[in-house]
């Protein structure tokens, strides 16, 4: 004979106790503390280490906007024989950073000199010349990394290489001119190609606008995919020059206010 669960009969459970009242329910769990929000981030480019090419462009000695106002300053004080200085106000997103230049056109070995900050990071630079070979040696230091590019001629294609490493990264450009003819219009760029770290860098600098006060250039290319694009407007001043310039830099919004001041010879 086949028997099932249900047919047996449980005394314990079919009647109920005398004097003996049910437990009270258990009282529901305390809620759980909501979590704490995670900290945010703070905005911001750290410049203690240059490990990427994004970063690397970044620097005074790559961004043309610096290194057109390290140029004039350069061959002004060249010219004068007399010293100068310049004066840079930097943003990178919500980083910002300053840099002091001066100018010694008397000294090969010191040529421009630089001081500064970028973001938490200290910033050094410093351009000699090789008075043998007119080779330019920029060298420095970003925080932790170090910089060193050289400058040299390409002798008969109208050209200069730069060449060398900024922090972790190898650095190889060529920058040369390029005319073109629109008619009766005739028009020059200048071009720099090569790579950065490994990774392909293409950058090209048209003059938009001149007036007897200043000039407008635009600036546009690519690192590896990533757009490169600036405005730089110059202008005269009373001591000298003053440069300003904004653009997106491979998704960093750059901005970059630069005095330059002449001493009278």
């Amino acid at each position: 004979m086949s028997m099932t669960l249900s047919a047996i009969q449980l005394p314990l459970f079919t009647t109920p106790l005398k004097g003996r009242e049910e437990p009270p329910a258990p009282e529901p769990p305390a809620p759980e503390p909501p979590a704490p929000e995670p900290p945010t981030p703070e905005p911001g480019i750290d410049f203690s280490r240059i490990d990427c090419p994004n970063k690397a462009l970044l620097l005074p000695t790559l961004n043309p906007a610096a290194v057109a106002t390290v140029v004039t300053g350069l061959i002004a004080s060249s010219m004068t024989g007399a010293p100068a200085s310049a004066a840079l106000a930097l943003t990178f997103n919500d980083t910002a950073g300053s840099v002091n230049y001066s100018f010694n056109p008397g000294d090969p070995s010191a040529l421009v000199s630089a001081t500064g900050t970028l973001g938490e990071a200290a910033y050094t630079e410093n351009w000699a010349v090789n008075t043998e070979t007119g080779a330019i040696t920029v060298t420095g230091t970003i925080g932790e990394s170090t910089q060193e590019l050289t400058f040299s001629e390409c002798e008969g294609q109208n050209a200069m290489f730069i060449n060398g490493r900024v922090g972790d990264l190898a650095v190889s450009q060529k920058l040369f001119l390029v005319e073109s003819q629109s008619g009766d219009e005739s028009r020059s760029r200048l071009v720099v190609d090569g790579a950065i770290g490994g990774r392909s860098y293409h950058q090209e600098l048209s003059l938009l606008g001149e007036s007897e006060d200043g000039s407008a250039i635009g600036t546009s290319g690519y690192l590896a995919g990533s757009d490169l694009n600036q405005v730089i407007l110059t202008s005269s001043t009373e001591t000298g020059a003053n440069t300003l310039a904004a653009g997106d830099v491979a998704g960093v919004e750059v901005t970059l206010n630069a005095d330059l001041v002449m001493a009278q010879p």
